[in-house]
């Protein structure tokens, strides 16, 4: 139906009123002179109304929560009212001075009034983090189903090799699940009513671009090695840590770990490599990165989970355009065409390799950091997202194969 010049009806009904366009539709937009194609291929809503959305979320600090933040922020400013309700403890935590078992019983008294205020809330859209606590009890997302309008799950994690039966009950419970990727994908498919890929994302307004990516630095600045990531995860350095220490030999270089505390980095072997730890909590995240001259996203063989992880470390460091080597494992493989956006190492040798070869030429680390922020741009950002997102809230967004790209 044709508009007039303000977007209003024929009939003088205006833009707020509830009108479906059917067909595939780009749109492009700049953010700091990059543009941006969101690529459309289901239905276009205008709702009468704003949306009330509840976002359970694991905690501010969860990566799996931290990197859906964003989404919620561009949701408000499209008009729509969004609530987070974070766990306390955060999900994975507790409070030391309280102990573990007292810990989780006041997370799990917490999330009972948080249900009493979404049962009081009228919202349109619940959206589950994982599940609500790391254990095999999803009693209190049944009792959500009884009143929820409408429940989205995301799944970001192999969370169904701990817990198989809970998350195939909660995938069965939702409206729609949103899979990280399209390995984690193909586990929930047979389980969820519908189903869509949204990979993590990270928002182009907080992550702006590395200062060297346009204006080479000074050759006789120290280049620095950076890995950010959990402490849990840290020991994955193991992996390159023979790299580091040969390279250590014939370049100066810093390698850079910013991580929680509790890291476990003087167990692994970098004799000679000069070290710094910067604390997750205390640090600005952008500034660190900014830091970097180099990315590391090593990965060990044989687990079974890595099979299934976003890498939201990777997207980070191409978004940010930092070129980066990782491991040839697992999402990896979708994120990066080696020599192009990006190196992919599978031994030793590799590692060494191809960060020899950053360390050794500015201008190779300007294009593959170029190539790689570009790559990112119209896949794994919140602003290329925000309307297949906003989309699945509404109820209007077709199941998904995964066997799709995700791009």
């Amino acid at each position: 139906m044709r508009r007039d010049g303000n977007g209003n009806l024929p009939n003088g009904k205006s833009n707020q009123d509830t009108s479906v366009v059917r067909g595939t539709r780009d749109r492009q937009f700049c953010i700091a002179n990059e543009s941006i194609t969101i690529h459309h291929s289901f239905l276009f809503y205008s709702w009468q109304r704003p949306m009330r959305v509840a976002f359970l979320s694991a905690g501010n600090l969860v990566p799996s929560s931290r990197f859906r933040l964003p989404f919620y922020r561009h949701l408000q400013s499209r008009g729509h009212e969004c609530v987070i309700l974070s766990s306390f403890p955060q999900k994975y935590d507790g409070i030391d001075w309280m102990g573990w078992r007292l810990s989780q019983l006041l997370k799990r008294s917490l999330r009972r009034l948080d249900l009493l205020r979404l049962r009081l809330g009228k919202f349109d859209a619940i959206v589950i983090d994982r599940g609500l606590f790391h254990t095999d009890d999803w009693s209190l997302e049944r009792r959500l189903r009884k009143f929820a309008r409408r429940i989205i799950l995301e799944v970001d994690d192999a969370v169904f090799i701990p817990f198989p039966e809970k998350t195939a009950g909660l995938a069965s419970l939702a409206d729609h699940v949103i899979a990280g990727n399209d390995k984690l994908a193909g586990w929930l498919q047979p389980h969820a009513q519908a189903l869509s890929i949204i990979p993590t994302c990270v928002d182009l307004e907080d992550y702006p671009p590395h200062p060297y990516l346009n204006t080479q630095k000074d050759s006789e600045e120290a280049l620095t090695i950076g890995w950010i990531g959990s402490a849990g995860n840290v020991r994955m350095l193991d992996v390159c840590a023979s790299a580091l220490r040969h390279l250590a030999k014939k370049y100066p270089f810093t390698l850079r770990v910013v991580s929680g505390p509790g890291h476990g980095l003087a167990e692994i072997d970098l004799a000679g490599v000069n070290t710094q730890w910067i604390d997750y909590r205390t640090c600005n995240e952008i500034e660190e990165l900014h830091r970097f001259d180099v990315g590391l996203m090593p990965l060990p063989e044989g687990d079974p989970y890595l099979e299934y992880k976003c890498n939201a470390k990777m997207v980070q460091y191409m978004t940010t355009g930092i070129p980066a080597v990782g491991s040839a494992l697992g999402f990896n493989f979708q994120l990066v065409e080696p020599g192009t956006n990006g190196y992919l190492a599978a031994d030793d040798a590799s590692w060494h390799d191809h960060l020899e070869d950053l360390l050794r030429s500015a201008e190779l680390r300007q294009q593959i950091g170029q190539a790689a922020r570009k790559s990112m741009l119209n896949a794994y950002t919140v602003q290329s997202r925000i309307e297949q997102f906003e989309s699945i809230l509404q109820g209007e967004a077709p199941r998904m194969n995964p066997n799709d790209a995700i791009c």
